[in-house]
């Protein structure tokens, strides 16, 4: 379901998990460790990722189909 989503936001798996928690709650702040600067980027870009409501609750499990 991550790569999915991932795809259809042309971002990563790691990405849509990290915008996932911030769109849980406006007081959840994530920490992601990075490795390179490359990293550090791909994790600032996360901000940019709006998941809409659909999918916040199938990535949460909480989806009704």
């Amino acid at each position: 379901m991550l790569a999915a989503i991932a795809r259809a936001h042309g971002s990563s798996p790691a990405q849509i998990a990290l915008a996932w928690l911030l769109a849980r709650s406006p007081v959840v702040l994530p920490i992601p460790g990075t490795s390179s600067v490359e990293h550090l980027e791909q994790n600032w870009d996360v901000r940019r990722i709006a998941l809409t409501p659909g999918e916040v609750a199938a990535i949460s499990g909480t989806s009704r189909r």
